[in-house]
């Protein structure tokens, strides 16, 4: 598990049974695996992970980031959600742009 990356090219993948995979926790409790290859929807996918203890968390559907895992992924579509995900408060929630 890496720690606080926020971009694709900086993800560390490891061969599992689903393909290659990268899981990465932030500061704010969340975190995200990123599959590629093997069973990924469209070849790359990320799934938004929170409730990490003792090497393990989960899939997390509570953010109003996505409700599922998200799909057909390019990498700079990884590296927006790595950088969203980052963001989100302790509660789950993005923050709010100020509008000009």
């Amino acid at each position: 598990m890496q720690l606080n990356v926020r971009t694709y090219n900086k993800l560390n993948f490891q061969t599992t049974e689903c393909g290659t995979q990268a899981v990465v926790k932030f500061d704010n409790g969340f975190g995200a695996s990123v599959i590629q290859g093997g069973y990924a929807y469209g070849g790359l996918e990320l799934a938004v992970l929170s409730n990490f203890a003792k090497g393990t968390w989960e899939i997390t559907y509570s953010t109003n980031i996505t409700n599922d895992v998200e799909g057909y992924l390019i990498p700079d579509d990884v590296t927006d959600l790595l950088q969203r995900i980052a963001s989100l408060s302790k509660d789950g929630i993005e923050p709010i742009e100020p509008s000009n």
